[in-house]
């Protein structure tokens, strides 16, 4: 179930023949080199970091309909294939049902370069019972929860900082 990747490789820009102290904007000869960028893991993201990435880049794309040339501007996005447990907790507020596509239950959420496609699980209702109570001192639930993800083979950072905030509480997981 778990498709998301680790690692991506974007061309980032840097300032190409700068070999003084202060920048001028006409002097500046940018440049873009591929690097390796490796992806917050699910522990990081438990403990509440947040990655800044570039903005998704625009490709051109001409096509001809009925002898007319059609120009557009598509944004190329890197597709992270998620369950709910593993969506960041700062896009959560753009989660929405999707109505139009029978593929994807809820709508594919774009953060900069990346874009989530959230796969359905039988436990997306208790994953969302789980965020909402996470903070909360409920710790009977949260243990009914994480066991019925668990048993359902889900793991994410939610999974983990709820693990984290029970400590002690649970005997068998």
């Amino acid at each position: 179930m778990n498709q998301y990747n680790r690692q991506i490789e974007l061309s980032l820009p840097f300032i190409k023949n700068n070999y003084s102290d202060c920048v001028y904007l006409k002097d500046v000869n940018i440049d873009y080199e591929k690097k390796i960028i490796n992806l917050l893991t699910q522990k990081e993201l438990a403990k509440g970091w947040r990655q800044v990435l570039p903005k998704a880049k625009n490709k051109v794309v001409i096509s001809t309909q009925n002898n007319l040339k059609m120009k557009r501007n598509i944004k190329q996005y890197l597709v992270q294939k998620i369950n709910l447990a593993q969506l960041p907790d700062y896009l959560w507020d753009k989660l929405e049902l999707n109505i139009l596509n029978s593929n994807y239950k809820y709508n594919s959420i774009k953060d900069n370069i990346l874009k989530y496609n959230i796969n359905e699980t039988p436990v997306d209702e208790e994953i969302i019972e789980l965020r909402n109570i996470i903070n909360s001192n409920n710790f009977n639930r949260i243990i009914e929860l994480l066991q019925i993800l668990e048993d359902n083979n889900i793991t994410g950072w939610l999974v983990i900082k709820a693990k984290n905030i029970i400590g002690n509480s649970i005997q068998v997981l």
